[in-house]
């Protein structure tokens, strides 16, 4: 798994640049335990796209083990993807 932390910060940008006010941003971030209901979702994602990935060349075999491994251990606390909100006010 892997993160970009750089895009979010550019996010309001847009909105500046069109003259809005007010404007905000959030992020929500869920955390991930080996064994927990998000573990088991990306445990039967990876199966569905594993040959595809596979094919691509940008994981090998023993990355996608290490990852389901990881999936399944209690012991795993990792963060998933940040859903990422932005907003603004066009002036009065």
């Amino acid at each position: 798994m892997g993160t970009d932390l750089g895009w979010p910060r550019g996010l309001p940008q847009p909105l500046q640049a069109r003259g809005l006010t007010g404007i905000g941003l959030q992020a929500y971030v869920p955390t991930l335990r080996g064994q927990g209901a998000l573990a088991g979702f990306l445990r039967l994602s990876m199966a569905r796209v594993r040959s595809d990935v596979l094919a691509t060349g940008r994981a090998t075999e023993e990355q996608l083990a290490r990852t389901v491994a990881d999936l399944d251990d209690p012991d795993v606390f990792d963060l998933y993807i940040a859903l990422c909100s932005a907003w603004g006010r066009r002036p009065s």
